[in-house]
């Protein structure tokens, strides 16, 4: 059953926004977590987007890609933009409107890592044993540098797993979500698939602006 049908294929309980196994599921991360959602991913008036999102991080997942966190906007108009594998560049995203009580929604779906194991005959058995033990971290930096953080998020034997966000009281200027599996070297030399930096300038200029 794919991550698709296990979130829209039945009703989901509140608050289980982290898919694994072959039902939604709670996420393994601190519940006081300031990151966690305030919406209910199956409600999100942005659907074409987290699906899109949803989508592309279970063909990274079944094709043995590298992990790669796909993002999709929840409850607003905004398409990340990847520039390349090899680039070093990281993703980016401009939002020029005003946000619902100037909170921003996001799904991040992170796929298990699986290049390094393309090439072996058992590949299929290893990548399915890597999913049972896989979790991941999302991190978000603020304009002004300070940071949030989400631990614990468990694949529980999921080849892509959607973790849903809410970014509360945004802030014009750069805010950069990042994510990648625990135990792993983070964003290191893969910028290019684990760090969005969203650019969020409003009509009205926004509360504060940082530098």
């Amino acid at each position: 059953m794919t991550l698709l049908n296990r979130l829209f294929g039945q009703s989901t309980p509140p608050g289980a926004t982290s898919v694994g196994g072959t039902t939604p599921t709670k996420p393994a991360a601190t519940a006081s977590s300031s990151l966690a959602p305030a919406f209910e991913v199956g409600k999100a008036p942005q659907q074409a987007q987290v699906k899109k999102a949803a989508r592309e991080s279970e063909f990274l997942g079944e094709n043995f890609k590298a992990c790669l966190m796909e993002v999709g906007v929840a409850n607003a108009r905004g398409t990340p933009t990847f520039h390349g594998y090899g680039t070093h560049k990281p993703m980016t995203m401009s939002l020029r409107q005003e946000l619902p009580n100037d909170r921003l929604d996001l799904v991040v779906c992170m796929n298990v890592s699986g290049h390094d194991l393309k090439d072996r005959a058992d590949k299929d058995q290893a990548l399915a044993a890597r999913a049972k033990d896989n979790k991941y971290v999302i991190q978000v930096t603020r304009p002004d540098g300070s940071k949030e953080r989400m631990t614990g998020i468990s694949a529980n034997g999921s080849l892509s797993t959607m973790q849903a966000i809410s970014i509360k009281d945004m802030k014009a200027g750069v805010t950069v979500v990042e994510a990648w599996p625990e135990g792993s070297a983070g964003v290191g030399g893969y910028v290019e698939g684990r760090r969005l930096e969203i650019t969020f300038a409003p009509p009205g200029g926004g509360k504060d602006t940082f530098g």
